[in-house]
């Protein structure tokens, strides 16, 4: 299941998954942004700031689980989810 969200041009790929996500911003989108992922319990786990139109994080050695991912941009904030096998 791919999330997008249009109005942000933001995507989060693939999910579920078991090694790393893929967070890709639209062109219009492209700054500085940054990407924060916090467990299921809702503690922040990892933060990185990118300013790539494609950015890969692994997540091989996050326990299995629900997800949830922010990204803070000069465009606003999106929010997404991912489950981890």
């Amino acid at each position: 299941m791919q999330q997008n969200h249009s109005a942000n041009a933001i995507n989060l790929y693939p999910n579920p998954t078991q090694n790393q996500i893929t967070i890709e911003v639209s062109e219009t989108q492209l700054s500085d942004y940054v990407i924060n992922i916090f467990d299921p319990i809702g503690t922040l786990i990892t933060s990185k700031t990118s300013m790539q139109q494609s950015t890969q994080l692994d997540v091989s050695k996050f326990s299995c689980g629900i997800y949830s991912v922010q990204v803070i941009s000069s465009k606003g904030v999106s929010n997404f989810s991912f489950v981890k096998e």
